[in-house]
């Protein structure tokens, strides 16, 4: 089962449109030389039958149907990009959304991490790591503790302090 990314299929997808207003046009635009062809041929009759009287003829193809159709072909590039652009927007407000309530929901774990006690944590760890050494569980868990508290302190050095607040910054 082969996935094509969104990217590849709106490309492909741009492309067949694209390809589809360029055979469009070129339809019109032979329709119109047709168009011309005939009122020079018709032109060229009537001159030849300048005597008789003949209703004059109606051309093939009237431009503004020709004028028409170009609007439409343009309009449905526009309706495709506006839709384009609305799927857009609405894939990156759920995009937006799901960042939040992701967000939310890690706030919500760590709160709930932090509240347990050091042998709650040991538990859960126990319970979610079944096949490790529980002696070697407690250890991470005083470690994650450890580096919680890891804060800048006046007197150390720069770098010390840079690292504590990436530190931090990494577990907020």
């Amino acid at each position: 089962m082969s996935l094509k990314s969104p990217e590849k299929e709106h490309q492909h997808s741009n492309n067949e449109r694209q390809e589809q207003q360029k055979q469009l046009q070129e339809r019109i635009n032979t329709l119109k030389q047709l168009e011309t062809d005939v009122l020079t041929s018709q032109k060229e009759h009537q001159e030849k039958l300048e005597n008789t009287e003949h209703p004059s003829s109606e051309t093939i193809l009237p431009e503004v149907l020709l004028g028409d159709l170009e609007e439409r072909i343009q309009r449905f590039s526009e309706l495709d990009q506006l839709k384009y652009n609305q799927e857009v927007t609405k894939i990156n407000e759920q995009l937006t959304e799901l960042e939040k309530v992701f967000s939310q929901t890690l706030e919500l774990k760590k709160r709930v991490l932090n509240s347990l006690s050091r042998s709650q944590k040991v538990q859960l760890l126990n319970k979610q790591l079944p096949g490790h050494d529980p002696v070697a569980n407690q250890q991470r868990v005083l470690s994650a503790e450890r580096i919680e508290n890891i804060r800048p302190q006046e007197g150390e050095s720069a770098i010390s302090n840079w690292a504590a607040k990436r530190i931090q910054n990494l577990i907020s």
